[in-house]
Order: C-alpha cells, then sequence, then structure tokens
C-alpha cells in the first residue's frame, strides 16, 4: 500500500496498475490495458488541485467503488475493512486539522530498513526520472518529525534509532546552519523545514544523509 502511494505521488498510474494486482484488487492475468486510462482519470480528478496533498481517501475509495461494476476490478473484503477504518480516521483528523494529508501519515514508514520500503523511499525523492526534488525529501523528514513529536506527546513507546533525536528539533525555532548566516529570509522560512534541514546536517541525521550517499 505504501508503495501504491508513492507511486500516486508521481503519477506513475501504470505502477499503480500493478501495485492493484498486488493488492488483490485486480485478478492475475487480467488484460491492465483497458483499466489503465480508467483509473489514470479516477486518480487525476482526486489529486487535482493540490497534487497527493490535496488527496481524499475517502472520496478515492468511494470513486474506485463505482469502476468495479464495469470493470474486472474488485474490493478484496480485507481491504474494505481498512478502507473504512482509514475513512473514518481521516474524517476525525480532517475535523481537527483541516490541512491534514494522508499521504504525510505514510511518510514515516518509508524509513524502515527494508529493501522494499527503501526502494519506494528512493523512489518518492527521486522518481521515474531518477533527478533529486529537495522539497519532496522534506516533506518525509518533516512528516517523520511529526511523527515523533506525536508519539512523545502521546506517552507512546520511545523510538527506537537516532532518527528519535529529530522530535526535539522541533523546538529549536533560533537554529542557525553551521557557516550560514542569520538573513530575513532564512527567519521567515518555516521552522519546521528549518528543523528538518538542522536535522539532516546535524551528527543524528546519519540515516537520511547515508540513504542520499548510497543512491
Amino acid at each position: 500500500m505504501i508503495e501504491a502511494i508513492a507511486h500516486l505521488i508521481h503519477r506513475d498510474y501504470g505502477a499503480i496498475v500493478k501495485d492493484f494486482v498486488k493488492l488483490g484488487f485486480i485478478s492475475d492475468g487480467v488484460n491492465l490495458e483497458p483499466i489503465l486510462p480508467v483509473l489514470a482519470k479516477v486518480f487525476d480528478q482526486a489529486l487535482e488541485g493540490g497534487g497527493a496533498k490535496n488527496l481524499n481517501f475517502q472520496e478515492l475509495a468511494s470513486d474506485l467503488a463505482q469502476i468495479t461494476f464495469d470493470y474486472p476490478f474488485k474490493i478484496p473484503p480485507y481491504f474494505a475493512l481498512i478502507i473504512r477504518a482509514i475513512g473514518v480516521l481521516e474524517g476525525i483528523a480532517l475535523v481537527g486539522n483541516p490541512d491534514f494529508a494522508i499521504v504525510d501519515e505514510a511518510y514515516p514508514y518509508l524509513t524502515d530498513e527494508s529493501p522494499r520500503l527503501r526502494n519506494a523511499l528512493r523512489y518518492t525523492i527521486y522518481g521515474k526520472s531518477g533527478v533529486f526534488d529537495a522539497e519532496r525529501f522534506i516533506d518525509v523528514m518533516q512528516a517523520f518529525e511529526s511523527f515523533i513529536t506525536a508519539a512523545k506527546s502521546g506517552g507512546g513507546e520511545s523510538m527506537n534509532g537516532d532518527m528519535a533525536e529529530l522530535g526535539m528539533l522541533q523546538s529549536q525555532t533560533g537554529y542557525i546552519f553551521p557557516g550560514f548566516l542569520s538573513s530575513a529570509s532564512q527567519q521567515t522560512q518555516p521552522i519546521q523545514t528549518r528543523a528538518a534541514l538542522a536535522f539532516l546536517l546535524s551528527e543524528k541525521g546519519n540515516f537520511f544523509r547515508e540513504f542520499l550517499l548510497g543512491y
């Protein structure tokens, strides 16, 4: 599912169709060519206006359910329950935060060390063209920061690894990067962005630095 979200971010609909086969939405052996343009239309509509950040999971699920009547596209019973649960939780989150984006909640799981998720992280940041996307990279770090902060404030278990230190940077509003002078433009830059970059340059940012250097 996380791999599908990574493909959705870059509108790689050909890869998403294959992801749906893996997830059981489309049976093995089905001709994917007639389904691809239909799914592309549904996803383009879901991403319209703000890209992946604008995605409403519940509305997308409803649109996907409509095409099951005309195409060999199905929703597995186990996934129907997942869709309902995510839809409800997304609705609650949007009440508390109108800017809530379901995509941001998937980003922290990309830091898992499994080969498949490491490849999904690489694809998320570099895309099909293999060009580094700095804004996407910062989005991933900010999402992980928010995840860590929420886990700590909720009294959950402490996070493993050096990346847990990222949650401590949220309060460092006056951070200045080594070798750079503070400027008006830097001071107006979003605090979360500065904190994410500060983490990347800190001793604790090993995971992301190794990821960049190892690509």
